[in-house]
């Protein structure tokens, strides 16, 4: 959060004449020296009265750099007094005494990769190459990891969005952590619209090995769920583009026709994304149907290297096409490359963007639970507002953006079955005069606002919570995203921890707090960032 501090300083000078004595005489004695300079021989009279102003001038010049020096002083002293404030003093000085009313975007879309990239490097032995992945200045997207990991919430009624708040105060910081849930209806498999699913499949020579493998367990998880009258479209390409599937009408679960297809992609040549990404559109536009849940799936390993490789460029295609709502779905495979180029492409196909280099994960996100909250929207431009009382800052936000101007955050898409979390830090900077306990018992009021993606129609539910109910309030779904900031943060070694000892002592305390959730022994989720820490090594 940037902080701008204005420092004014007012000086009054005030020049006295005499001390003492009257305005006449005052007149007199300027009389007498005009009289001494008249008197005073003509050719020097000039010089002297030249050297006289030049006088006046060095000494008003020396009492402007004194009034410099006294303003670089006082600069000093100010200078010196923010660096005497502490870290907290400093953010409290944020605090405007007036309701701040904040938009929040959690994500531009539904990303997903880091925590499953990061979890396969250290699972696999290759922790020092998550180390590597952070030290090449990738921060903790600590948004994909609410997202990636499930969250117990009861699903809003049909039709409608609800918010669910919590908020806990950690007296060790001082700080509050807060957690909006803004949660979706939910939606049966069985019920829901057909799929037009088209393929963008990256075979060049760099998705050879593991990478092919993955893309091939990814289709075969997404043929797993199909159902009779889903629509399928398959493009592969390298630096030209083959249409092997176009329209094709799905059977069943696994249907022979679409197996085969994948059974026989194969990888080889150079890379043109943008123009197998093209192709899927052309494709995926021939088959649109206003009744399908339409959509197109870019896997690839993110290495363009020919052709129009430009992320904004490709961009755009997926910007231009979510008019008609066709969504990009973005999958990255095994040996991945091109992560910011996926995650670009994705958050302007409003599309959830995906890691998978195995089998297991390609049946983790593609099962009937998770199926939906993946592919499927329930509501349209999602933004949250929040409005906090005077006194209460922001210290941190683990969302992609944030701003008290609505025009800089960019709405997004909320999927059936799923909640967009908003999860951050606050600081309670009371004045004087008031205590905790008063600060304590004000209000929160939180809106969401969204579009029905089928009328069209504008939405919105607001709430207003107080801040003292909230934290009498279990918060169960809040301990576990601030386990998984602090996951997120130690993985990246985002408090820079400099020796091994600390780095244990560090990994110890968060298992331990991972042991002592209310749900641990029946979270899988829990079970599975225990497993990660555990080995993971400084």
């Amino acid at each position: 959060m940037k902080r701008i501090m204005f420092c004014i300083f007012l000086f009054s000078i005030f020049a006295f004449s005499g001390c003492g004595g009257s305005d006449d005489s005052a007149d007199t004695n300027n009389a007498n020296n005009v009289n001494n300079v008249n008197n005073t021989n003509s050719n020097t009279n000039n010089s002297e009265i030249n050297n006289a102003n030049n006088r006046n001038n060095y000494n008003n010049l020396n009492n402007t750099n004194n009034l410099n020096n006294t303003n670089n002083l006082n600069n000093t002293n100010n200078t010196n007094n923010t660096n005497n404030l502490t870290q907290q003093e400093l953010i409290c000085l944020d605090a405007t005494g007036v309701e701040t009313t904040f938009f929040m975007s959690a994500d531009d879309s539904n990303s997903q990769a880091q925590p499953a990239f990061i979890r396969d490097l250290i699972l696999n032995n290759y922790y020092n190459g998550a180390n590597a992945y952070f030290s090449y200045g990738n921060n903790p997207r600590e948004y994909e990891y609410l997202n990636y990991y499930d969250f117990d919430y009861e699903p809003a009624t049909s039709g409608t969005l609800s918010i669910v708040p919590e908020l806990k105060f950690n007296p060790g910081t001082q700080e509050y952590s807060f957690l909006t849930g803004v949660v979706a209806p939910s939606f049966e498999l069985a019920e829901r619209r057909p799929f037009n699913f088209t393929f963008s499949c990256d075979t060049s020579g760099s998705m050879g090995g593991l990478a092919i493998a993955s893309l091939k367990d990814s289709l075969r998880a997404l043929a797993a769920v199909m159902k009779d009258g889903d629509i399928v479209s398959v493009v592969d390409w390298n630096t030209s583009q083959n249409i092997i599937l176009d329209g094709h009408e799905i059977t069943g679960p696994n249907d022979p026709a679409f197996l085969e297809t994948i059974d026989g992609l194969s990888a080889s040549g150079g890379t043109n994304l943008n123009a197998g990404l093209e192709a899927a559109y052309e494709l995926a536009n021939l088959n649109y149907s206003s009744d399908k849940i339409n959509r197109v799936f870019l896997i690839s390993d993110g290495g363009a290297n020919v052709g129009v490789t430009d992320a904004q460029l490709i961009g755009d295609q997926a910007e231009f096409n979510e008019t008609d709502g066709i969504f990009l779905v973005g999958i990255g495979t095994a040996n991945l490359t091109g992560h910011e180029l996926m995650d670009t492409v994705t958050d302007m196909g409003k599309g959830a963007y995906l890691y998978i280099p195995d089998e297991d994960e390609a049946y983790r996100v593609f099962n009937e639970e998770k199926l939906l909250s993946n592919v499927e929207v329930a509501a349209l431009d999602v933004r949250l507002e929040v409005t906090f009382p005077p006194y209460l800052v922001i210290s941190e936000f683990h969302g992609e953006e944030i701003s008290t101007n609505p025009e800089e955050v960019k709405e997004q898409h909320l999927a059936p079955n799923d909640a967009m979390l908003y999860h951050s830090n606050l600081l309670m900077c009371p004045p004087e005069e008031m205590t905790r306990e008063e600060l304590e018992d004000t209000d929160i009021i939180l809106k969401v606002t969204w579009t029905d993606p089928f009328t069209r129609e504008e939405y919105f539910e607001e709430i207003t919570v107080n801040i003292a109910d909230l934290l009498d309030t279990e918060a169960v779904n809040l301990e576990k995203a601030n386990i998984l900031i602090e996951y997120a943060h130690l993985l990246s070694n985002f408090d820079q921890i400099d020796n091994e000892a600390e780095f244990e002592e560090t990994k110890l305390g968060l298992i331990t707090r991972i042991q002592s959730h209310p749900n641990y022994s029946t979270d899988p989720d829990l079970t599975e960032l225990e497993t990660v820490l555990q080995n993971y090594q400084f």
